[in-house]
């Protein structure tokens, strides 16, 4: 039997990409379990603006819609992300997923529909998955 531990997170650092979306001049990617926004008005240098805490599952889709990012992490579910300041991005609301939803592997890709998105404004839209 394992003993019980005082365990706290103190930090968290990189992870794998695999999910983002591009409105405007930001990108906003799933790195591991946190989303990051990223200004890319100047595509040669890139530069982090805000993350989100730490969420519960490493992040396998995300998309954007207005002042909201709407991400799946994992098996823990929808997470909506109110990203109006991209210096502060902050969880609003949860909402459980089956647990058929796989978590993506090297060897293995979410099988999830792409999300609505909105009328397409003055600048390209790009999604990656």
């Amino acid at each position: 039997m394992q003993p019980d531990l005082d365990v706290t997170l103190v930090s968290q650092i990189g992870g794998a990409i695999l999910a983002g979306d591009v409105r405007g001049d930001y990108a906003y990617v799933g790195v591991g379990p946190r989303l990051k926004i990223l200004n890319i008005a100047d595509p040669a240098n890139p530069a982090v603006v805000g993350q989100t805490d730490v969420l519960a599952g490493i992040l396998c889709y995300v998309t954007v819609e207005g002042d909201y990012a709407y991400v799946l992490a994992g098996y823990s579910g929808l997470r909506i992300i109110d990203i109006a300041n991209p210096a502060n991005p902050t969880e609003v609301s949860h909402f459980p997923t089956p647990d058929d939803i796989p978590s993506p592997t090297p060897t293995t890709t979410p099988t999830l529909s792409p999300l609505p998105t909105s009328t397409p404004t003055s600048s390209p839209e790009r999604r990656f998955y």
